[in-house]
């Protein structure tokens, strides 16, 4: 299902179509759609009314619009083996693909063609009023509807996320995919199971690294395969700046055999006040790493991580993040996700930049801390 416009690719505007010979006005939304609540999910699950789940997203797009791009795309696409009768989600990387030439094109053609307006905006009068619309994100269709009072403010608001929508057509899937992956190592199972979630939305290709994946053969089911980590290392960092140096201790713990040895699992995290809180469910004891703002640089802060929540840690600048573990402490302390044993380690970073000898030796550092505070054996093996 995808928005459909009479001469060009969907973007802004057209009918909803859909394979099945769905064609209704953006106004009709929420007649011909609903969203449900699922018995094992807070996530709202969308469906078409009398009809069931549907797929939104780059597939549907280039599978109802193939002949709204120029003939070279289209060729393209068909050359690469996109089949618009056949919605294997495989295909969506197809679609990406291009689609991203389509917005260059696009871009291009637009920056060609642009000629300042007159005026800089539509002067407009306020007053109450309902609107709706959909669009086409990235991930998929994206439907929106506003309610504004007589000042123009919102007073109920309403919008369907592409990923919600997707939401039973990926548990199908998975669904499906089970029996084919149960007897894979857990590692790859795993592994399959975000790819097939990658497969429909770009926006939580990372998420899906929390996959936990439980297998309990019921054939036999007092020894069931379960392999959940007791200790989790959380490593927060990017790839900018001192930042950088959560990502070193997070390989550097990886690679190391005292570091895989048990049950102990080391996991990079790249938004920690979006993912932190997830990264803490399900395990017995957890270790923070993250680089503080502070003086004097390389020094190493070893705390416990409900310290974070409240105290001078809480309203300093702790964190070199903009919103940081502090943030996602704070949510995790109110979804009682933190477990009883749980440690922040950090190291000054300063304010300014630092080379990279630096950070190799501050990563060593936080290394040891991390490894002595979890009484792992260090040294050579």
């Amino acid at each position: 299902m995808s928005l459909r416009h009479p001469d060009e690719y969907p973007l802004n505007e057209g009918r909803i179509v859909s394979t099945g010979g769905l064609d209704v006005a953006v106004e009709d939304w929420e007649g011909t759609f609903e969203e449900v609540q699922v018995p094992h999910s807070t996530a709202l699950h969308a469906r078409i009314r009398g009809r069931g789940a549907y797929l939104v997203g780059p597939i549907a797009r280039l599978a109802l619009n193939l002949d709204r791009l120029d003939g070279e795309l289209a060729g393209a696409a068909r050359a690469l083996g996109f089949d618009p009768a056949r919605a294997d989600p495989a295909q969506g990387v197809i679609a990406r693909g291009i689609e991203t030439l389509y917005a260059i094109d696009e871009a291009a053609r637009i920056a060609r063609s642009y000629r300042p307006p007159e005026h800089a905006f539509v002067a407009t009068e306020v007053r109450a009023g309902v609107g709706c619309a959909a669009t086409e994100a990235p991930r998929g269709t994206l439907f929106h509807r506003f309610e504004l009072d007589e000042r123009g403010l919102v007073v109920c608001a309403r919008i369907v996320p592409p990923t919600s929508q997707n939401q039973a057509t990926i548990e199908d899937d998975l669904r499906d995919l089970a029996p084919r992956i149960v007897d894979l190592p857990i590692a790859e199972a795993t592994h399959a199971c975000e790819v097939a979630i990658r497969n429909y939305d770009p926006c939580i290709s990372c998420a899906t690294h929390f996959v936990r994946l439980t297998v309990e053969h019921l054939d036999s089911p007092a020894t069931p395969v379960v392999e959940i980590a007791t200790t989790r290392v959380l490593c927060v960092g990017s790839d900018h700046g001192a930042d950088r140096l959560g990502l070193m201790v997070a390989e550097r713990l990886a690679a190391r055999t005292t570091a895989r040895r048990g049950s102990v699992e080391v996991v990079p995290v790249m938004a920690p006040a979006m993912d932190l809180a997830e990264q803490l469910r399900g395990v017995k004891r957890v270790v923070v790493v993250d680089t503080v703002r502070g003086e004097p640089t390389g020094r190493i802060v070893t705390c416990p991580l409900r310290s974070l929540e409240v105290g001078v840690h809480a309203v300093a600048p702790f964190s070199s993040h903009g919103l940081g573990v502090v943030d996602a402490v704070r949510l995790a302390g109110a979804l009682e996700r933190i477990p009883a044993e749980a440690w922040f380690v950090g190291v000054h970073v300063g304010v300014g930049d630092v080379d990279d000898t630096a950070l190799v030796g501050w990563a060593e550092a936080v290394v040891s801390a991390v490894e002595a505070l979890l009484g792992l054996r260090t040294g050579a093996e």
